[in-house]
């Protein structure tokens, strides 16, 4: 109704052209921006465009101020440009002040009509605000407008509402006539003041900040980072952990782990192997957890102290739990040492076979494949330097990391303990997160075997002792490498194209593409989507968050699986159960770290918790009822503020700079063929085993469907009313329901696909089954209910993630890179561990020969034997293919050492060559004998080149580091990134040692470093100041071919 405002009138756009056609004398001059639409009706004038999203250079402003002084009228058909240039002011640190000045009449310009209208309902008017969001002002006339008496404003509304429904129409006349060079200089010196005589803090137009805002550090946290972190304090190089270091980490990680069994044994109890295995990644988040508490709050500094009383804790802990559960344990332990053997031959098999493929292919750097590995490096060692969190940015000299950083916490609370390099802690961290996550995936499904063998056999079910005895723990290595080791089906396509070309076209082979599988859905532009699965992850080898976050996923699900399957025990826990009560803490601290490790798992997460609590509710109470959702609603608040709590120091220095839900719609939508190439082998295991378990109904419904079909066409005849219908069974009414609302799917994609994707009614259908299938089971006595429908809510929100997917995206993301790229992800892990539990359970009891199968089901074994045996391509010549690309294809002996390709390295640069031995020398000679963590200042190129190499190796914090990162993640700060990129430069270039120390101090650099690297970037007139010591402000230190470095006096410092 609010709408009638808007379509009940005359486009704005019409109107606006209407009364310039009336007050302006024809033939007048008129502008209008490029890229923008152009109001109708103006054939009597002259119009010329302002090429404004052009990058800002002194021949673009000449040319707008010559049409500014020439022209008449500037119209804005809408905010398109406006909107968004000055969002981006590095690109535009011109056109900005531009705009400012022009909405402020200092170019001569004055605003003399708009049109502008809103929905309106009841007197109140909706307005979408145009001027805030890009920091402009707004224009003079329009500071007072109300659409309404009243007025809500609704901030910033979708372009397809600003830009084409009912856009605001801004009619700009020349009133004062000014100069071409009055013009210029205006915008000349404005764009001075803006971004280049005053840092971003002090510009006159800037909010004050208070101290402790803008992600920078106070100055007493400042001083008390730099003062610490001493390399030579925490690496131990020539100690026996960094001879020996695959058997010092695991000492570091077992040793964690055993402290952590008894607490384990007793949260994971209603599990049959207790949790064994997530114990591991329980016992890492516990004390990780302690120690970084402990330092947010600044009691004790990170340092081997810290890690020591955590570890005091933690054991004081399992010890009461230990001497109160004694018997039950050894107890457990003497009747199923056997499981507990299995699972850690599973994890160390993990381990030592990851140690394996980091020693063939170590490298921390690559051209034009390096990755994220770089920042990941940088990012590690400066945490593994700060001695409170949280930590000091090692790209932004002064602030603090505003990134989900608590991965490479746990990883330097392991170098701390073990004084590992990190350049070799990098290779033992990658396959520690494979071995818990391996762990975590074979935990959880061979508990939802062994427990459903259980329940099954203690029903009376048909389980006879055929088929494998071990068949829990076979199910449980089944999802093991369904999650981390098989890949997607494009092993099997480069094959067939590789097999194609030897037999059709006479021609080689071809090399396998290790990278192509992981960009799945083609072409780029639109979508730009990344598609890694696990084992890519992995094997790619980035110590990213996505990574990290993996084995925690797994234990939020293991816990979440205990939190049901004790509400299903006999004894019915109370609602104040201590255990209990330690559970949802567990999972909520769990959940909560997923904010802290890799944010995108977060919510998927925290929602499938909370369905496993209400679950376990239905279950205690016996199905749904207001004290059952009261007491769920109450426990999933208590699970959610808990892991809010815990990490609450986080919380309150983090900065988020998009607000609301944060999405937006989607870019474009996944083609089916992509999403079955991806996920195939799970959907067809997910499948077959929901059409199994509903093949009565679905009968009884097609059955259902045929007689009402049948009564119809009799209808029509003359023995119309002679049959009556018999009764059908709700299930049988609930299977028409389906089948309709499939056919109705299919109909949908035939004639839909293009607008609403051909991946959608596929997934919506089976996301249609597998509800009706969890819903029968929680409705059911079956015994396996609880396994069944906690494997259902697995399913339904990875199917939910794919379906969303196709309708929005993340906002500020690169059309869906990074929604596809992390949420694929989620789904690929939840598809998996459900498809390996599905497929023990169709397997489960049967022992029946291949001969004597049906023919339907011999195809069917074929058909799953040929996706397994397609999805195990990937591993196979993936690997070799990763294995071989290394840095100028340079091998080096088998070794964990992620810097040894620096010794023969040769970096070709755009700018000329770089001996990278030469600069690790340099590197070298900081690590040892800096103290503390100082400021080094090193050039900037740019992005995933050299630039940044001494921040990332050393971990010492530099002026300012990769741009497009840190601007992501200071976004409302991010021209300060841009302006100490040009301070960088001022630096180097220039000749004046007054300007380049002022810029020093400023920074507080207490190091300059001086590479092959800044002379290939930066003039030789320029660099020549610092061998003549700036006045005496600088001492050189270190000195080899083609590396100087020079340290900051005292008095300059």
């Amino acid at each position: 109704v609010a709408y009638t405002n808007v379509y009940g009138q005359t486009h704005t756009a019409v109107r606006a052209s209407e009364w310039l056609v009336s007050q302006g004398p024809e033939g007048s001059q008129v502008l209008k921006e490029h890229w923008e639409e152009a109001i109708p009706n103006l054939d009597g004038h002259t119009i010329s465009e302002l090429q404004l999203y052009d990058d800002d250079s002194p021949s673009k402003f000449a040319n707008v101020a010559r049409n500014l002084a020439d022209s008449d009228y500037i119209v804005f058909f809408s905010n398109r440009l406006y909107g968004t240039i000055p969002r981006l002011p590095e690109r535009y640190h011109t056109t900005t002040p531009y705009y400012e000045l022009l909405f402020t009449e200092r170019l001569g310009y004055r605003l003399v009509h708009f049109e502008a209208t809103y929905p309106r309902l009841m007197g109140v008017g909706f307005v979408d605000e145009t001027f805030a969001r890009p920091n402009l002002p707004t224009p003079v006339g329009l500071e007072n407008f109300n659409p309404a008496p009243i007025t809500l404003n609704l901030g910033h509304a979708d372009e397809s509402f600003t830009v084409y429904d009912h856009p605001k129409v801004l009619i700009f006349q020349n009133i004062e006539g000014l100069d071409e060079s009055v013009i210029l200089g205006r915008i000349q010196r404005a764009a001075r003041t803006n971004g280049q005589s005053h840092p971003a803090d002090e510009r006159p137009d800037a909010p004050p900040k208070s101290p402790g805002t803008g992600l920078m550090l106070s100055r007493e946290d400042a001083e008390a980072q730099q003062a610490g972190g001493t390399w030579t304090d925490i690496v131990s190089v020539d100690g026996w952990t960094n001879r020996m270091p695959v058997l010092g980490w695991l000492v570091a990680i077992q040793g964690i782990a055993l402290l952590t069994v008894p607490l384990g044994f007793v949260i994971f109890r209603p599990l049959p192997d207790r949790g064994y295995l997530f114990s591991k990644i329980l016992g890492l988040m516990l004390v990780g957890l302690i120690v970084w508490l402990l330092a947010s709050f600044q009691w004790v500094a990170f340092s081997r102290g810290s890690i020591a009383l955590a570890l005091v804790v933690v054991a004081a802990a399992s010890l009461v739990v230990l001497r109160r559960n004694r018997r039950e344990m050894l107890d457990y332990l003497r009747r199923r040492w056997s499981v507990l053997a299995i699972s850690e031959a599973v994890f160390m098999a993990a381990f030592l076979a990851f140690v394996l493929v980091r020693m063939a292919n170590p490298d921390l750097w690559h051209p034009w494949r390096g990755g994220e590995k770089p920042m990941d490096l940088a990012y590690l060692n400066a945490v593994l330097r700060s001695s409170y969190m949280p930590p000091y940015d090692p790209w932004f000299a002064g602030g603090y990391i505003n990134y989900y950083y608590w991965g490479q916490f746990l990883t330097a609370t392991l170098i701390r303990v073990t004084s590992i390099n990190p350049a070799i802690a990098f290779n033992l961290a990658v396959p520690t997160f494979f071995a818990l996550t391996v762990g975590g995936a074979f935990s959880l499904v061979y508990n939802l075997a062994e427990s459903t063998r259980r329940r099954l056999a203690s029903a009376g079910a048909a389980y006879r002792g055929r088929g494998l005895h071990w068949s829990p723990a076979v199910a449980g290595i089944g999802a093991a490498l369904f999650v981390t080791v098989l890949g997607n089906l494009d092993g099997a396509i480069q094959v067939g194209h590789g097999v194609k070309r030897v037999l059709l076209q006479s021609e080689p082979f071809g090399q396998f593409d290790f990278w192509r599988s992981s960009r799945m859905m083609p072409p780029d532009p639109p979508g730009h989507e990344i598609t890694e699965f696990p084992f890519f992850t992995f094997l790619f080898g980035d110590l990213h968050a996505h990574m990290m976050a993996m084995p925690f996923t797994l234990l939020s699900l293991g816990i979440g699986l205990a939190i049901v399957m004790a509400a299903t025990n006999r004894i019915k826990p109370g609602f104040l159960d201590p255990v209990g009560i330690g559970r949802l803490v567990v999972v909520g601290v769990t959940v909560g770290s997923l904010r802290l490790i890799n944010a995108w798992d977060f919510p998927t997460y925290l929602i499938i918790a909370a369905a496993a609590i209400l679950l376990a509710e239905f279950f205690v109470h016996g199905g749904f009822g207001l004290v059952m959702l009261v007491r769920a609603g109450l426990k999933t608040t208590f699970m959610a503020v808990a892991g809010y709590v815990f990490f609450l120091p986080f919380h309150q220095n983090y900065e988020t700079f998009f607000n609301g839900l944060g999405i937006e719609s989607t870019t474009n939508t996944t083609v089916l063929w992509q999403f079955l190439a991806i996920s195939g082998l799970f959907i067809f295991i997910i499948g077959t085993f929901v059409m199994s378990d509903l093949r009565h109904i679905l009968l009884r419904g097609l059955g259902l469907i045929w007689r009402r079909y049948s009564r119809l066409r009799r209808s029509l005849g003359p023995e119309a009313f002679a049959e009556t219908e018999p009764p059908d069974s709700a299930w049988g009414a609930l299977a028409t329901v389906a089948i309709v609302t499939l056919a109705g799917f299919a109909l949908t994609a035939a004639f839909t696909s293009s607008t609403l994707g051909s991946t959608v009614p596929f997934v919506a259908a089976l996301l249609v089954l597998v509800l009706i299938s969890g819903v029968r089971r929680l409705l059911s006595e079956h015994a396996d209910s609880p396994q069944h429908v906690f494997v259902a809510i697995m399913v339904s929100a990875a199917l939910l993630l794919v379906l969303g997917l196709d309708f929005l995206r993340v906002e500020s993301d690169i059309d869906r890179m990074n929604s596809i790229f992390k949420f694929y992800l989620q789904v690929w892990v939840l598809l998996a561990l459900a498809s390996a539990y599905l497929l023990w359970r169709l397997g489960h009891g049967k022992k029946v020969s291949l001969l004597r199968l049906s023919p339907p089901k011999k195809a069917w074994v074929l058909m799953l034997v040929s996706l397994i045996a397609s999805a195990s391509i990937y591993p196979i010549l993936g690997t070799q293919d990763r294995l071989r690309d290394r840095f100028n294809d340079n091998v080096t002996p088998l070794t964990l050492d992620g810097s040894a390709y620096i010794d023969d390295a040769v970096y070709r640069d755009a700018n000329g060559d770089i001996e990278l031995a030469k600069d690790y020398d340099g590197i070298q000679w900081l690590k040892d004998n800096v103290q503390g963590s100082p400021v080094v200042l090193e050039g900037v190129t740019p992005t995933y080149r050299w630039g940044g190499r001494v921040s990332i190796n050393t971990g010492l914090p530099t002026v300012v580091g990769w741009q497009w990162h840190q601007e992501q993640q200071r976004w409302d700060y991010r021209q300060e990134v841009g302006k100490r990129i040009r301070d960088v430069q001022t630096i180097y270039d220039t000749q004046d040692p007054q300007e380049a120390m002022s810029l020093l101090r400023r920074y507080g650099v207490r190091y300059v470093y001086v590479g092959k690297l800044e002379q290939l970037y930066f003039s030789e007139e320029g660099l020549r100041k610092f061998d003549d010591g700036l006045g005496g402000e600088l001492t050189k230190v270190f000195q080899n071919d083609d590396v100087s470095i020079y340290r900051l006096t005292g008095s300059a410092f």
